[in-house]
């Protein structure tokens, strides 16, 4: 049985984006959309996301917490983000890898 992966993926815009035309955004935009839906497709789930203004605690302003079924599509997302040509029009990012200890069951039986 594989076990699920947790990835948080850690971004921030900064200027690189900003300073990219709106023309080309909105392509980068799309090529993002198709990683994602092909993530999907491969049964990554998006579990969470947070914002915070500028540089948020972590350094960074926005953060995503998915779920891989397994190391190898968690591989799969880690390729697409570090040779995505979109990634390469934002500031920073930094990718965690682990796993559940069963503690949102804990949770969930409070």
């Amino acid at each position: 049985m594989d076990t699920p992966v947790r990835i948080m993926w850690s971004f921030t815009l900064g200027n690189p984006w900003r300073l990219t035309p709106k023309e080309e955004r909105d392509r980068l935009l799309e090529l993002m959309r198709q990683d994602e839906i092909k993530w999907k497709a491969a049964g990554v789930k998006l579990l969470g996301t947070f914002t915070a203004g500028g540089e948020g605690g972590n350094g960074y302003g926005h953060t995503w917490l998915l779920e891989a079924p397994n190391w190898d599509v968690a591989v799969g997302v880690n390729t697409d983000i570090a040779l995505g040509q979109w990634v390469k029009h934002i500031e920073k990012y930094a990718i965690w890898f682990g796993w559940t200890l069963g503690v949102e069951d804990a949770w969930a039986k409070l």
